[in-house]
């Protein structure tokens, strides 16, 4: 930009600033609005691997101009204080357009041990009277589950030994 009665080595300042600002008149920044929906709450066995395919997958969309992807990344803010591994994951979801706009949204995964531990006891024995009747000698039982490990589980008993007929006692 010239003015009358100057010259292009003596421009001012300002004449400069007026030729940047021309110069990138053209070009406006773009910015999508992104627009996010987290699944909803969910409660599962601790059995169960808590992967977006097993409790959900937030969905997004997007404003942006120049595309209409979005990335979607999550982390996890695991509160497992419950039993073993029981407790709560709060899953914080991001959703990220091509313009660089952002959204956030927190899903809930309640983890918990919802199967009660199976048991197998020893077969049944017929003994005699003078008989060891503890478990090392008649089996001992044992026990799954599907949370705990089996080194954890505990396994009492208690034998029962009235009217026991000609034992005599």
């Amino acid at each position: 930009i010239f003015y009358p009665g100057s010259s292009p080595q003596k421009r001012s300042i300002g004449t400069w600033l007026q030729v940047i600002l021309l110069a990138l008149a053209p070009f406006t920044l773009m910015k999508g609005a992104v627009s996010i929906t987290c699944p909803p709450t969910i409660t599962i066995s601790c059995s169960v691997n808590p992967i977006p395919a097993n409790t959900g997958t937030a969905t997004a969309s997007t404003t942006c101009p120049t595309s209409s992807n979005v990335t979607l990344t999550y982390q996890d803010n695991a509160q497992m204080n419950g039993c073993m591994g029981t407790g709560t994951i709060l899953r914080t979801w991001k959703a990220t357009d091509q313009c660089g706009a952002t959204a956030t949204c927190v899903q809930s995964i309640v983890v918990e041990d919802n199967t009660s531990p199976t048991l197998t006891c020893p077969s049944f024995k017929i003994i005699s009277c003078e008989s060891d009747t503890t478990p090392a000698n008649l089996g001992y039982a044992s026990a799954m589950d599907n949370c705990t490990p089996t080194n954890l589980i505990a396994i009492s008993y208690e034998d029962h030994v009235e009217n026991l007929g000609l034992c005599n006692g």
